[in-house]
């Protein structure tokens, strides 16, 4: 009878989410992939497109997320701010978890906020405990960081 029991609980988990579980609210604070664009995001942007980045430009900070379907009253923002050279992007994707039964089909959900344009620099990215080398004006060969 535990392994039946284990069997549910393991199904459960693998293609519903929230099963049995109460509505809660959950927050995902700097989660997922960032990437930053040198022009301003149109539709869905190709975001493995190569970059190229200008001086006394804009970019424009654009975090992705998978989400579930079980996910209902979303929020997802994200900011930019510039400390010397350290260009720090941040993100919360908030959402009430549902107990309702569902599939965990994982549909990509996406934020964007500009930065204040950037003068020519090196620059570090802050997100969340990663950092990356930026240099304005230069050339990347996708938009997204690992």
């Amino acid at each position: 009878m535990k392994w039946v029991t284990v069997a549910w609980l393991g199904a459960c988990a693998a293609v519903l989410t929230g099963c049995g579980s109460d509505d809660e609210r959950v927050v995902l604070t700097d989660a997922g992939r960032l990437c930053l664009l040198a022009e301003e995001p149109v539709g869905s942007p190709a975001l493995n497109a190569p970059q190229d980045y200008q001086a006394d430009e804009r970019l424009y900070a654009v975090v992705e997320v998978g989400g579930g379907s079980c996910e209902e009253n979303r929020v997802f923002t994200c900011s930019t701010s510039l400390a010397g050279s350290t260009l720090t992007v941040t993100s919360e994707y908030a959402y009430d978890r549902s107990d309702e039964m569902c599939d965990a089909m994982a549909t990509m959900r996406t934020t964007t906020c500009t930065t204040d344009p950037l003068p020519a620099a090196d620059y570090t990215v802050v997100y969340g405990p990663e950092d990356y080398p930026l240099t304005i004006p230069s050339t990347r060969p996708e938009a997204c960081f690992p």
